[in-house]
């Protein structure tokens, strides 16, 4: 048996299968400490009135001075908050037949109450006119729908989410039920076209409105966003035919529908190959790269890597150029005297340039501090070798068969290059000066 005390620890209200219901044997104790005023209410609203498990009274005051109360030990902090409440019945609301729409509709006729946010709505709701009429309006102010094709491509998912599923029961489908309260009107279809049909992802008008309604599914707020969406994201919506028009890239399926956005297609996570044929994306990608890696001049690039590259965009870009970020560059800049060895990875067939190669030579000398062709005997093969040149030393057969290929009219003397007089590099020891007898005298 509970006792007195164990009696007035019980609560306000109890919940009893997701119902919250009032106590009727006992009276409230005063609240400590009182709960914060919701910030739509007046400031400090007062507890309950004395009245609880009596007859709810006729005037509205006291039944706003209720439903304020209510809506503090809730946690309503704004009307919309009442939308989130499910379930509730008993007390004040059997006045109002347990619809908390009609008892807030009732009690607080100043804000413009949406009943079919309440999760159900009174019978018959959906046969009046009036009341669908209101909810398309609403459900198009919201959504974003501007025009009747809009409407087709309208999902249940997205009816459900607005509290308007229940339509459906009552009309069959949403295309019946539009017609019911649209039909008057002379630019409204008289059947919808349905996707399945031959054709349909033909029109480009259909691609548009499918691609619309995606960007209000996934609060897409500016073309730019779309960066952010993977084309799994658009299957999940029932896209895969649209992208399919475009070769199943939604890169290039954004790119030819909304054609006058300066779209940077190395921004989305997959970029095709093929979108790199064209030479002034690949030049507009480093102009935007140059600016992202902070390079002063040209010739930073050369200390740029290919990792670098592919993190910011450009992996299939190095996969189109073999991963030669060499030929990339000289490809978007061929006007750019560009020295390609001085790069990390150049690719055989810009060694094919009968120009590169003595380009190579003439740059390495003057690199080596070679001011006459006498001078090259003093340079070993691994110091051309450090500076890009392993390929062509290996071409040819060594620095004596580069030299001879890129200077033949100077003979060339296999014996006076340092690496033949001496190979191991070793430096000759200093002999030690004898002093001289007259010198050893004086001391």
């Amino acid at each position: 048996m509970l006792t007195r005390a164990s009696r007035l620890q019980r609560p306000l209200f109890t919940a009893k299968k997701g119902q919250i219901r009032f106590c009727s044997d006992q009276k409230p104790p005063t609240p400590t400490p009182a709960p914060a005023a919701p910030t739509w209410l007046p400031p400090n609203p007062p507890p309950p009135f004395s009245t609880i498990g009596k007859p709810v009274p006729d005037d509205i005051p006291s039944q706003r001075l209720h439903m304020d109360w209510l809506g503090g030990q809730l946690r309503i902090n704004r009307p919309e908050d009442w939308y989130k409440v499910k379930k509730l019945s008993g007390g004040i609301l059997t006045r109002y037949n347990n619809s908390l729409y009609a008892a807030l509709s009732n009690i607080y006729p100043e804000y413009p109450w949406l009943p079919w946010l309440f999760g159900t709505v009174a019978t018959g709701f959906w046969n009046d006119k009036k009341n669908l009429t209101n909810f398309f309006e609403w459900f198009a102010n919201t959504t974003g729908i501007t025009g009747p094709e809009d409407w087709y491509n309208v999902r249940e998912s997205e009816l459900k989410k607005h509290g308007g599923i229940a339509l459906i029961f009552r009309y069959q489908t949403l295309e019946k039920a539009l017609q019911h309260v649209y039909s008057h009107k002379s630019e409204w279809p008289v059947q919808q076209p349905k996707s399945s049909e031959p054709g349909y992802w033909d029109d480009r008008q259909h691609q548009l409105n499918f691609m619309n309604r995606v960007q209000r599914d996934l609060k897409i707020k500016t073309l730019d966003d779309w960066y952010n969406v993977k084309r799994a994201d658009l299957t999940k919506k029932g896209g895969a035919l649209v992208v399919s028009k475009y070769g199943n890239s939604l890169v290039r399926c954004l790119m030819s529908l909304y054609p006058d956005h300066p779209w940077q297609p190395w921004k989305f996570e997959t970029v095709p190959r093929t979108l790199w044929e064209d030479v002034d994306t690949q030049r507009r990608y480093f102009d935007w790269l140059f600016k992202e890696l902070n390079l002063k001049d040209k010739e930073d690039w050369y200390n740029v890597k290919e990792e670098t590259v592919r993190s910011k965009g450009g992996n299939s870009l190095m996969s189109y150029h073999k991963n030669s970020l060499a030929k990339a560059l000289v490809t978007a800049y061929p006007d750019y005297p560009w020295q390609a060895w001085r790069f990390g990875n150049v690719p055989v067939s810009m060694w094919d340039e009968p120009e590169r190669g003595r380009e190579f030579v003439v740059w390495a000398g003057k690199t080596l501090g070679v001011k006459e062709l006498n001078d090259w005997y003093e340079i070993r093969n691994e110091e051309v070798r450090k500076l890009g040149g392993a390929y062509l030393l290996q071409r040819n057969g060594g620095l004596l068969g580069l030299l001879s290929r890129y200077y033949p009219e100077k003979k060339w003397e296999l014996g006076k290059f340092i690496a033949f007089r001496n190979p191991f590099g070793v430096q000759p020891e200093q002999p030690t000066p004898i002093p001289s007898p007259n010198t050893q005298k004086t001391q």
